[in-house]
């Protein structure tokens, strides 16, 4: 089994699906604020007999409704790996199939903003 390794710049990527082996994806705008009333959506696929591998390296949200969703699966229905906000690290994420879903959203307030993320892909 081999892994693939997300690794997020420091740009934002368009929303959509993330085709490079490797690579890093940001929130809008890092490393300034992220802007308010974001929903963007990344799907990160590879080829049966690898694995996604995602690593949060720099996660930063006002918690009230602001998150990042990493889901196991192609669509908002798919299982909920886990919703991350506030203060956030090195941390690992390996879903068990060969899709994810990568779900980031900001709220409508301006004056309570964060930087937001940085991630890893591969």
């Amino acid at each position: 089994m081999h892994f693939q390794h997300l690794v997020i710049c420091i740009s934002a990527a368009e929303p959509g699906n993330i085709t490079e082996w490797e690579g890093s994806l940001t929130s809008p705008n890092y490393p300034l604020t992220y802007p308010a009333n974001s929903s963007l959506t990344w799907i990160k696929s590879v080829s049966p007999g690898n694995r996604v591998k995602i690593t949060i390296i720099y996660l930063r949200t006002e918690c009230d409704a602001d998150y990042l969703e990493i889901r196991d699966g192609v669509n908002m229905a798919s299982p909920l790996i886990a919703r991350y906000c506030g203060s956030y690290g090195f941390t690992e994420i390996t879903p068990s199939g060969t899709h994810v879903l990568l779900h980031f959203v900001s709220d409508n307030v301006t004056d309570v903003s964060q930087r937001g993320f940085v991630l890893r892909h591969s």
